[in-house]
């Protein structure tokens, strides 16, 4: 559960495992001129970022955690499999910002 599966440098999303570090994701993205906003500091997890709704110093420019996820699939106690939002490609994002 800690794996980086998806860079989508076009879209600006990642696709990541709960257990991935934040400073992992981070220096993985500076290669793409990408960074995940959010920095709590310590060896905080993407899941558990997202399970407290982690910020830091960049919280002002760039707001916490929840301003950052587009999309989660969440295993249940009992097995079941929930996915929540949706993900976009750019030129959907772009479109959708156009029409309000």
């Amino acid at each position: 559960m800690n794996r980086i599966i998806e860079i989508r440098e076009k879209d600006l999303q990642v696709d990541v495992e709960a257990g991935v570090q934040y400073k992992e994701l981070n220096n993985r993205l500076r290669h793409h001129g990408l960074f995940f906003p959010p920095d709590p500091g310590a060896g905080a997890s993407i899941g558990g970022m997202i399970g407290n709704n982690a910020s830091g110093v960049r919280t002002v420019a760039y707001g916490a955690t929840r301003d950052s996820v587009l999309g989660m699939e969440v295993v249940m106690a009992d097995g079941e499999v929930i996915n929540l939002g949706a993900t976009l490609s750019r030129v959907h994002q772009d479109m959708i910002c156009s029409d309000s």
